[in-house]
Order: structure tokens, then sequence, then C-alpha cells
């Protein structure tokens, strides 16, 4: 049996009918307070692939960090779009459309599902970029 990835239509109905930020799911601070304690925030370069609500993308620009989330849905994008305007983020939130899958992969980049993202994966992903960084 093969499993059939949801399409683009999917996830523009899904976010459609999201009005409430706060009744899709909950933000998860311990991915947002594991960035902050391993990370200098000020200028750092994220992409959020599955930008969602962009709750924790927000979170982060507000802290100085450069963000760009990627969504392929753009009622997903209408979303953080109204959130950048609300919190006055257009200078370091910026919405990408398009499909991950075919997303380049850039150096300097911190790639993650945010709000769905394991803290252990984050964990190794810190020590290998740390490592990248010593190793050049």
């Amino acid at each position: 049996m093969s499993i059939k990835e949801p399409d683009q239509s999917v996830w523009n109905r899904f976010w459609q009918r999201k009005n409430d930020m706060d009744k899709v799911y909950p933000s998860s601070p311990s991915v947002i307070n594991t960035i902050k304690k391993n990370f200098k925030l000020e200028g750092l370069k994220v992409l959020e692939v599955g930008a969602g609500t962009g709750r924790d993308s927000a979170e982060l620009a507000r802290l100085g960090a450069d963000v760009y989330v990627l969504d392929f849905a753009e009622n997903s994008l209408k979303i953080v779009d109204s959130l950048r305007a609300k919190e006055n983020l257009y200078n370091n939130l910026k919405l990408v459309r398009g499909d991950a899958f075919h997303a380049p992969e850039k150096r300097g980049v911190v790639l993650g599902r945010l709000a769905e993202a394991d803290l252990d994966e984050i964990r190794d992903a810190l020590r290998a970029e740390r490592l990248h960084q010593r190793l050049g």
C-alpha cells in the first residue's frame, strides 16, 4: 500500500478553515527555548519549512533572526502575513511560496519544521552545525 502525500489543495482547504491560530495547535515554547539557548539570534538565518501559522517564526523574528517561512499552501502564508503585519515584522520575516522538496539548501540556514520538530533532532542539528562551523 502506498501513502499519498497531501497536495496543495488539501493544505489550502485546511488553512482556509483556521482563523484562530490558538485553536490550530499550541505553540511549543521548548523548541524556541532550545534555539534561543544554542544560537545567537541577531541576524541568524532561519528557514521554517511548512510555515503553518508562523507563530514560532514570528517569535524568532521578534528576537532578531532573519526568518524565511516556506509553504506551498497560499492560505497558510496569508495567516503568516497577517501576523507579520500585526507585529510589523516586514524587515525580518519573509514569506516564500514553494514546495519544500524543491527548496535550495544553503549553508548557514537552519532547516526544520519548528512546530513539529523533535527536540533530539534539533539538538543533533545544533551539534552538527557547531562541528561544521569549527571545521569550516
